[in-house]
């Protein structure tokens, strides 16, 4: 059952600042979410479609190479529609229209409180 349930708390995490996305795994873990990490947008949909069966939801930064965030999360819904996702970003000016966004810095217990509400 630990599995199950483990599974159904599976991340999909995207950010191409290595501390960031470390913090930010190292956190999740914590709070006892499985994480996938993807290095930037591309990476993030390849990941997904390779493990679409356990993400329940997505953490994209807005701003990555390769693909943005908000590119990557429209190739990922194609895969899985209505897959949720938190887009991060640490630049106010990011433009998404999108009701899932969380500004860099944060405090760990707003992402967790914001990333529990979604998966409830």
């Amino acid at each position: 059952m630990e599995y199950a349930n483990n599974l159904s708390k599976t991340i999909l995490l995207a950010d191409d600042d290595v501390t960031v996305r470390g913090l930010i795994k190292t956190l999740l873990e914590g709070a006892g979410y499985n994480v996938i990490e993807a290095y930037d947008g591309q990476d993030a949909v390849e990941k997904f479609a390779e493990n679409q069966e356990k993400i329940r939801l997505l953490v994209l930064d807005i701003m990555m190479p390769r693909k943005n965030g908000k590119d990557a999360y429209d190739d990922i819904s194609k895969l899985k529609p209505g897959i949720k996702a938190l887009f991060v970003s640490g630049f106010a000016g990011d433009a998404i229209t999108h009701t899932e966004i969380l500004e860099k810095p944060f405090k760990a217990g707003v992402l967790l409180s914001r990333l529990d509400g979604m998966l409830n």
